[in-house]
């Protein structure tokens, strides 16, 4: 079949006088194409006469050149916008905030002008309205009913119903005060735009049309195109009031042909909306000639469907390879090896990406073989590395501290920074090793003399905002300009380097919007400084390089207009993507919308479906992707189009793959298999309490964190977790029992002073602890509160306790104090005044066989001369029946089974027996009592005990025997965990396959 452009060339062509023909098309890239076909029947041409080529330009470039100016830039339009919003709305919200609205405003002013709507009419006061009615003869019955059902929204027997002089305006008397203003902000802003020589599309548009009521088109188009005597509208579809009215001129004057890509029968089809606009078009303005005749008609063409649905939104740009291989195959079918080569391809093959976030995924999957791709459609500046950087560096400066020792600057923000793939591609050797070391020192704030020394670090951590609170200019060009210095610095080192040119184009279009910004004197905070920044450059894109006539093209649909493919694969085929789900972000509700004749969803859906359905009619083979998944809001639903395929046009040349995977099932069955490495390393190992109980769960995270010791990088926190609670309540603990001595007002409390203390932790402890001693800590409300608060700055490594920390510290001093109280009851219940301390914090080790243990015990106390107590603080879950043992065989059971889920296995009970074994000797002439203290039941229920259960213990190390046995067993594998709630939250997840 012969492409569309092609035919209008040949038509052009050979009718002569096309150097003196000017064509109009929807976009850039059609006009490319059409160039292209035109060279191609230039050359067939046998006839040797020169030929200048003939004027092209798309639509929006026509009107410009007619009204003599383009559009001003969005930012320059914004700030007018606000500047006039401003001067009707004394309460105006600040301009961050505006932004959003102010883009919808702009919209609607775009169509108010683009459709020639009237504005004193459309942006009638509601109160007023049907006092006007008379005003309005010229709608049709239809469009004043219409209206007439959104101003009764406000109205109840002919008076409205809302308060705009109301100190709590509710939503409708909130979206009426702001409609009242639509009208004279519309006024106003035109008027100051015209003003400063500024327009934005929509009045561009409008002003040609008011033009051609007083003068001949002929004579305006004279001018702008002074060597064109016919103008040809070629490929245009869903046309606006202003575009009519100018091709009507136009075509009364006789000056202008039509060329409409609309031959398919489905395309012509009443029942499809997407012959919604083109119906109305082959009348109003009739075809220039026959398209899709003889031998080239693509009417009753019915192109090979290959259907393909996969439970994944990447997975989708996986099929890809196999697809071109397919297509390559086709074409070069007489190859002896029966397989096309891939860089056979030539522009006759395009993807299509209605989600444009699966631009680069797509890039990543094509195959290095084909030599050429076309990228037409632009990448967010949103998605971009450059983006994300700026945005770190800029919260970075929000959170700026001023401390006794300098500046120093938040560790989220820094952490962030460091993780920037640009900030990892520009670090040399230096730069990382001053990375590693601010990483392990794992700092709350981190001090701006330790990130100095090289030029990336001095670059970035330099503090611009001395004080956030300031709305001052000068402050707002003192962070432009270091922002400018970051962005130039960066974007001339990627120049330099291989695949970044994308990056160094966003670096580019963020250096112009800030260098924009800085010319404005904006006395505005910081963070309004850094919203308006995120608001107007979060939408730009930057389009791709490429060559449009050779290769692969990538495109999105609106970059489809008047091409034809013969192979085509069309991705994110859902509905909700492809058509894109209508939402409504105006100002003008839909009634009024109809009322005045601006476009709707109905008008949106019949644009997308023209563009499928248009896409599709000339291609010989079409593949339909879509992501079958139903998780969260998506439904997994094919695209409409799919359907109507399917059941309106009962399509019959069509195949159906479905795919089914899940994600890591295949690592999952690969068995781990130990090597004599890996059991020497097994060998070697110290083991405890915990990394039992983690081969005991899944042998295969035992492999991954203790024989190969991956760790996940540790985040610094910023309040604590229930570790981190456990940990400062247990070294508060610790430090009371000790006495003056830990954490005294010597070591003044200051977190490097306490953190060298419970490095150290050689303390002696008290010898005894009186009961006076413990009321008295219970009395003075200062000293433990201060202890808690110094050791939970010790461990964030902050300077101060603040937000949901200061929470923490009120339920650990409540903790703190019940445990005081609860040692304090035992004392009066056993009829002494004191007990004694053992040991606090003690390190202990035993031997099992050619196996070493090492364990920590909370505390060893005495309340009686034969009995000692093995102590332990739970702050999280503890069950009784863990420390009474009734049943050994039963309990042991649990511990070693691997059918036992996670969360009942009795690891407080394999806790205990090896308390036992670490003082074991230390202990001897004692009666061993184990103690839980289940801090959070202590209100309640009170301590845990019960005495070392000798044949629970037997049975353990039996059991124990096996376990390393299996563990130095070359045979034994390490198994993936039976319970999948064991995998709900491990690092190791992803590279297991689970």
């Amino acid at each position: 079949m012969k492409p569309f452009l092609k035919q209008v060339a040949e038509h052009y062509y050979d009718i002569g006088d096309i150097d003196k023909t000017c064509l109009i098309f929807p976009n850039r890239r059609s006009m490319v194409f059409f160039g292209k076909w035109l060279a191609e029947t230039v050359k067939n041409d046998e006839r040797t006469t020169p030929l200048q080529a003939p004027v092209t330009i798309t639509m929006n470039d026509f009107f410009y050149r007619v009204g003599k100016r383009g559009p001003a830039d969005r930012i320059s339009l914004l700030l007018e916008l606000y500047d006039c919003y401003k001067s009707l709305n004394r309460n105006a919200e600040p301009l961050d905030e505006f932004i959003f609205w102010g883009d919808v405003i702009l919209g609607d002013f775009d169509d108010t002008d683009k459709y020639l709507a009237e504005p004193d009419k459309l942006f009638t006061n509601v109160a007023d309205f049907k006092d006007l009615q008379d005003t309005y003869s010229y709608l049709t019955e239809e469009q004043l009913n219409a209206i007439l059902k959104f101003v009764d929204h406000f109205r109840k027997g002919g008076k409205l119903t809302v308060d705009l002089d109301s100190e709590k305006p509710n939503v409708k008397e909130r979206f009426l005060k702001i409609w009242n203003l639509m009208y004279p902000l519309y006024v106003n802003f035109r008027k100051a735009l015209t003003d400063k020589g500024m327009a934005y599309e929509g009045m561009v548009y409008r002003d040609f049309a008011e033009r051609l009521k007083t003068e001949s088109a002929a004579d305006i188009l004279k001018e702008a195109f002074p060597h064109a005597e016919k103008f040809v509208f070629v490929g245009l579809n869903a046309l606006n009031e202003c575009e009519k009215t100018a091709m009507r001129k136009m075509r009364d004057a006789g000056i202008a042909e039509f060329c409409w890509d609309f031959s398919s029968s489905m395309l012509k089809d009443p029942e499809n909306r997407a012959s919604m606009f083109m119906s109305r078009n082959v009348l109003d303005f009739p075809q220039a000639f026959s398209l899709d005749t003889g031998e080239d008609s693509c009417v009753g063409n019915t192109p090979k469907i290959h259907l393909i649905s996969i439970p994944s939104s990447v997975g989708q740009t996986k099929q890809i390879p196999s697809i071109l291989q397919e297509i390559a195959a086709r074409k070069t079918a007489g190859d002896m090896s029966g397989v096309g080569r891939l860089d056979s391809q030539g522009a006759d093959t395009a993807i299509v990406l209605p989600d444009e976030n699966l631009l680069i995924p797509v890039l990543n999957t094509i195959p290095e073989e084909i030599g050429s791709v076309n990228v037409t459609m632009g990448y967010p500046m949103s998605g971009s590395e450059i983006y994300g950087l700026m945005n770190n560096i800029s919260a970075l400066q929000l959170h700026l501290r001023k401390r006794k020792d300098g500046w120093a600057f938040y560790h989220k923000q820094v952490w962030a920074i460091f993780n920037s793939g640009i900030f990892s591609a520009l670090a040399d050797d230096a730069t990382r090793e001053k990375v590693a070391a601010v990483k392990s020192e794992a700092k709350f704030y981190i001090p701006e003399t330790d990130l100095k020394g090289t030029w990336l670090l001095d670059l970035i951590f330099t503090p611009v905002l001395e004080n956030i609170k300031e709305a001052a200019p000068e402050q707002i060009v003192r962070f432009c300009e270091y922002q400018l210095t970051v962005l130039n610095k960066i974007g001339a080192k990627l120049a330099d380097m291989s695949g970044m040119a994308l990056e160094v184009n966003f670096a580019k279009q963020y250096y112009l919007a800030v260098n924009r910004l800085k010319s404005i004197p904006l006395s505005i905070l910081p963070v309004t400084y850094m919203r308006l920044l995120q608001q107007l450059i979060g939408g730009v894109s930057v389009p791709f390089k490429g060559e449009p006539l050779k290769g692969l093209q990538i495109m999105g649909p609106l970059e489809t207009r008047a091409l034809d493919f013969t192979n085509l694969i069309i991705l994110s085929c859902n509905e909700g993507v492809f058509p894109r789900r209508s939402v409504s972000s105006s100002f003008i509700p839909p009634e009024i919308r109809k009322g005045f004749g601006l476009p709707t969803y109905e008008n949106q859906d019949a644009v997308w479906a023209y563009y499928f359905f248009r896409m599709i009619q000339r291609s010989e083979n079409v593949w339909l992707i879509y992501d079958s998944r139903t998780e969260g809001l998506k439904s997994g639903e094919e695209s409409r189009y799919i359907k109507q395929l399917i059941y309106q046009y009962k399509y019959k040349d069509m195949d159906r793959k479905v795919i089914r995977y899940s994600i890591g099932a295949e690592n999952a069955t690969v068995p781990i298999h130990k090597t004599e490495e890996d059991i020497r390393i097994i060998k070697s190992l110290t083991y405890s309490v915990s990394s039992i109980n983690e081969y005991l769960s899944c042998p295969a995270k035992f492999y991954y964190d203790r024989v190969k010791g991956l760790k996940k990088e540790e985040d610094v926190a910023e309040s604590l977790d229930n570790s981190m609670l456990g940990n400062v309540f247990h070294d508060t603990m610790w430090a009371l029992y000790l006495g003056g001595a830990a954490l005294s007002p010597d070591f003044s409390m200051e977190r490097d002073s306490v953190e060298k203390a419970l490095t150290q932790k050689k303390l002696v402890p008290l010898e005894v602890i009186t009961a006076e001693y413990i009321d008295g800590l219970l009395e003075e409300s200062g000293v433990i509160r201060a202890k808690i608060r110094a050791l939970i700055k010790a461990q964030l490594k902050a300077d101060e306790v603040t937000g949901r920390n200061l929470v923490m510290e009120n339920v650990l001093e409540t903790y703190v104090r019940k445990t005081l109280a609860e040692d304090r009851r035992l004392m009066r219940e056993k009829g002494v005044d004191r007990f004694r301390i053992l040991g606090l914090e003690m390190k202990k080790y035993w031997s099992f066989g050619d196996f070493r243990f090492v364990g920590y015990i909370d505390r060893v106390d005495s309340f009686s001369e034969d009995v000692a107590r093995i102590v332990d603080y739970k702050t999280g879950k503890a069950e009784e029946n863990e420390v009474k043992i009734t049943e050994p065989e039963k309990t042991v059971e649990a511990l070693f089974s691997p059918d036992t889920k996670f969360s009942k296995r009795p690891k407080i009970a394999f806790q205990l027996f090896a308390y036992d074994r670490f003082m074991e000797k230390d202990l001897k002439g004692y009666r061993v009592q184990n103690v839980i203290y289940p801090v959070q039941k202590l209100f309640s229920s009170g301590i845990m005990s019960g005495m070392s259960n000798a044949e629970f213990n037997d049975l353990v190390e039996e059991k124990l025997g096996g376990i390393f046995a299996e563990l130095v067993s070359p045979e034994m594998d390490f198994r993936r965990a039976e319970d999948l709630e064991t995998c709900k939250y491990c690092d190791f997840r992803k590279i297991c396959g689970r």
